[in-house]
């Protein structure tokens, strides 16, 4: 099963830090493409500005790697161009019924849909 999905910055910095993790194994489907990330540049920013923090002590160049793995296997959402909004809403509509948001602090969000944790949006990927 191939899913797009907005990744939250917690589930990268377990899976750059434990390569055990099942965060680890979320970056491997990126890398394989059966995640397609979502983004847009405030969420590669945020990454950014978390995952290059002293306290987490992750090398610039593996940030720098997981950054462009994003940006070449990942879908921009971006209204840039108010023309594009409507391919943005078909694309969106097509896509709703794979897409979610992928975080390991389900705790932190309202209770949504498409709110999944690693662990699930792993399982709904190995078993397709």
């Amino acid at each position: 099963m191939k899913c797009t999905a907005v990744i939250d910055s917690n589930v990268l910095i377990s899976g750059l830090t434990q390569a055990e993790s099942i965060n680890h194994k979320i970056i491997s489907y990126i890398e394989s493409g059966n995640i397609i990330p979502l983004y847009n540049d405030k969420i590669i920013d945020e990454y950014k500005s978390i995952l290059k923090s002293e306290q987490l002590n992750i090398e610039k160049e593996v940030v720098d790697e997981l950054i462009d793995l994003i940006k070449d296997n990942g879908l921009e959402i971006s209204n840039r161009h108010k023309d594009d909004r409507v391919f943005l809403i078909a694309l969106a509509s097509d896509m709703i019924k794979n897409s979610f948001t992928t975080t390991d602090g389900l705790k932190d969000f309202p209770e949504k849909l498409f709110i999944i944790d690693s662990t699930m949006m792993s399982k709904m990927i190995e078993s397709n």
